[in-house]
């Protein structure tokens, strides 16, 4: 295992884990590193990954061409019509969706580091073991996609060599020449085998992505909610402020009060920074403020204090 793990590292030396934090690379380490493996990474400037990644690009886009070449000129029964629509608009989405996410690279980028920010507290074992889970969710929903695309990629191989219908490729698709013989159609078989398992990656790292985007914000909120459930704990210095004076006179204590407040401020302002991250409007801000009753900083109130610990 050590000897793979050591080898899937010197095979994948993506440079979109040079300037990672931590957290974002426990969430998005793999990933990049698929990113890069596949081809598809926009992070590198070599010009031999450019060379290797234009040739997967050019790969997929002639294996969609074929496949839309023989939907507009060889749709000779509405099952094969079918078939052929389902799996060229499933490839045609994986590169609109593709497209988008590396014409605003930035803005993921962005995403992927929200949690390096300094409202982000993981000060507390609980906080941490929450990252920890959400991390290692999505390791684990990683595999498990990859597992399942495989393996029905195998069976995609294996089911033109064992139906009724002879010369039969993996999917349907036109060919600029007569593959239909002995002589042409094991290479023929081949190279569309391995041009449909390199546009079978395309489409799994596609959802790879985003569903780490998910995953990584549904851990941001994991967090921030734990910091709201435990905002008096937090800031009574270990419990010693509220075991004296109990919760319903903690507001008596100024000391108390004063970190209670700037406690609430950070934490609205993360939550605030997660919904709007990468978004340049500045008309979204007064409609979070409108939503945390125009709480502004130096106000004398605890805000919801009393309805949550009376």
């Amino acid at each position: 295992m050590d000897v793979l793990k050591f080898a899937w590292i010197k095979l994948t030396p993506t440079r979109a884990l040079e300037s990672c934090g931590k957290l974002e690379k426990a969430f998005f380490g793999t990933t990049y590193r698929l990113l890069y493996i596949t081809g598809l990474s926009t992070f590198e400037s070599g010009i031999f990954y450019a060379i290797y990644s234009r040739i997967v690009k050019t790969i997929i886009g002639l294996f969609i061409f074929a496949e839309l070449w023989n939907l507009v000129s060889e749709a000779d029964s509405l099952d094969g019509i079918i078939a052929n629509i389902n799996v060229t608009i499933i490839h045609l989405i994986a590169v609109y969706r593709y497209r988008n996410m590396a014409s605003n690279k930035v803005l993921f980028k962005k995403l992927a580091t929200a949690s390096q920010v300094e409202n982000f507290d993981i000060s507390t074992k609980q906080r941490n073991k929450l990252v920890d889970f959400w991390a290692s969710e999505n390791e684990k929903y990683l595999r498990l996609l990859l597992t399942l695309g495989m393996c029905t990629l195998s069976i995609w191989y294996v089911y033109p060599l064992v139906d009724d219908i002879e010369y039969n490729l993996v999917v349907t698709m036109r060919l600029p020449y007569d593959f239909r013989n002995p002589t042409l159609y094991p290479p023929t078989y081949l190279a569309t085998v391995l041009a449909f398992n390199e546009i079978g990656l395309f489409v799994m790292v596609n959802d790879i992505i985003l569903q780490a985007h998910l995953i990584h914000l549904i851990c941001q909120y994991a967090v921030l909610a734990n910091c709201f459930e435990n905002i008096v704990t937090d800031c009574s210095y270990k419990g010693n402020v509220a075991r004296s004076l109990g919760y319903t006179k903690l507001n008596l204590n100024n000391k108390f009060k004063t970190k209670y407040l700037k406690r609430f401020d950070n934490l609205i302002d993360q939550h605030k920074f997660i919904l709007i991250r990468g978004q340049t409007s500045s008309g979204n801000t007064e409609v979070f403020n409108d939503a945390y009753g125009h709480h502004t900083r130096g106000s004398d109130e605890l805000p919801a204090f009393e309805m949550a610990h009376a």
